[in-house]
């Protein structure tokens, strides 16, 4: 139920897990009008209904938790991918960096991860940020799942395996991409 919030962390502040929008229960409670800027950050995770979510300065590093505890997504917009239920609305992350590394695999093999997932979010803005993804079966950089309105501006990116850009599971309408370095890392899956 948190509004109009602005959270600045120091830099040697670490978070394990930054849930927006939720409580301290299997309850659902958007958020409206957030901003964190600074500290280290091993994932964010926003609740569906949250708007004006916004992460300045931050470092968002999954190694800062213990590994068997390490999240797969850096960035995970919780929505309904159909477009009929509330989503994420105006999430913004800018002149941060995002770090992924290899999660434990699980009791059926290695696990997806991603920088950014997004489930029917509307309105992201991705500015003067630096990604690497590594390790994961399929390491995306930015995958979307259904959606609208997807900027993603200056960036440095870098991923080991699978896409720097995956559209899926459900409409995606409009995605703009411009400037940046975009690097994809040679390996076996990835043709060089």
């Amino acid at each position: 139920d948190a509004t109009d919030c602005d959270v600045t962390l120091g830099p040697a502040v670490v978070v394990g897990i930054l849930y927006v929008g939720h409580r301290n229960t299997p309850a659902i409670a958007p958020a409206h009008r957030v901003r964190v800027r600074g500290g280290q950050l091993g994932q964010v995770l926003v609740d569906p209904g949250s708007t004006d979510v916004v992460l300045a300065g931050v470092v968002i590093n999954n190694a800062v938790v213990a590994p068997f505890a390490r999240a797969n997504t850096a960035i995970y917009l919780i929505g309904d991918r159909t477009g009929v239920g509330p989503v994420v609305e105006r999430f913004a992350v800018v002149d941060s960096i995002v770090r992924v590394l290899p999660t434990v695999p699980n009791g059926t093999g290695d696990t997806d991860g991603a920088a950014y997932l997004g489930q029917g979010a509307r309105d992201v803005f991705f500015a003067n940020d630096n990604l690497v993804t590594g390790g994961n079966r399929n390491a995306w950089g930015f995958l979307v799942g259904g959606g609208k309105n997807l900027l993603l501006v200056d960036l440095v990116a870098r991923v080991s395996t699978d896409k720097l850009v995956r559209l899926e599971d459900a409409a995606v309408d409009y995605v703009w991409i411009t400037g940046g370095t975009w690097m994809r890392e040679a390996t076996a899956t990835s043709g060089g």
